[in-house]
């Protein structure tokens, strides 16, 4: 399931319940992370998962319908607000206000779907979709803000920012990428940096999957292969 593109993601995981951190860090490995963040919703854990940073990391965020009401998911987004957030919602567990749902929310994934489904609906979250259950869609159309079009976003990329884009793709480190185009990591930074501004993305990983969308044609029906009939992407 996993992709050499999601290596250099940092992956947080948050929940109050301990056994769940652990399913979601395995998740978050079959997924392809390397060291995974765990921890609980409370302010202590958001600083440590913040203190290396989370700009571009993705959070795995397990809730229940008590979290729901003692608001845990607006903290959430607070704290991370340039972060990918996933949330996984328990058994029972009514759907989030339409109002709570915030750009960066990405996915929320009822636990009645199979781990394949997950890590499915996950793959194109990270590829600039929003995937979630068909009320909250909806409600939520208005806030979810569309990655930039295809067509307009790569006119307005240089010709060393598709080099780098084609290596990105290719699932390359930005020393790998710096070495190979004879420049400098930092100007590879700079680089990405501006890709990532022009196409209306987060991270190099839906650079990625980005990139990859324009390449593969989508099957007949406009659903890719794998997504719940049940699941609607924006």
């Amino acid at each position: 399931m996993g992709s050499d593109c999601l290596d250099d993601v940092r992956w947080i995981v948050l929940s109050n319940s301990r056994l769940e951190q652990v399913a979601l860090g395995e998740f978050a490995r079959k997924m392809g992370a390397g060291e995974v963040f765990r921890g609980s919703h409370d302010s202590r854990s958001y600083r440590q998962a913040s203190a290396s940073g989370a700009s571009g990391a993705v959070v795995l965020s397990g809730l229940g319908d008590g979290d729901l009401r003692d608001g845990a998911l607006d903290d959430l987004v607070s704290a991370f607000p340039e972060a990918m957030i996933a949330v996984f919602l328990r058994d029972g567990c009514p759907l989030p206000e339409a109002g709570s749902l915030a750009v960066n929310v990405c996915t929320v994934l009822r636990s009645d779907l199979s781990e394949e489904q997950m890590c499915r609906a996950l793959e194109l979250a990270l590829g600039g979709y929003h995937v979630l259950p068909p009320p909250a869609m909806a409600a939520c159309r208005t806030l979810a803000a569309e990655p930039a079009p295809l067509d307009d976003a790569f006119d307005v990329l240089t010709s060393r920012e598709l080099e780098v884009c084609s290596e990105i793709s290719s699932g390359r480190s930005n020393k790998e990428i710096a070495r190979r185009l004879g420049i400098t990591v930092n100007t590879v930074n700079v680089h990405v940096a501006s890709i990532r501004r022009k196409l209306g993305v987060r991270n190099r990983t839906q650079i990625a999957l980005r990139v990859a969308r324009t390449l593969l044609p989508m099957p007949p029906g406009g659903r890719p292969a794998g997504v719940p009939a049940g699941v609607r992407l924006s």
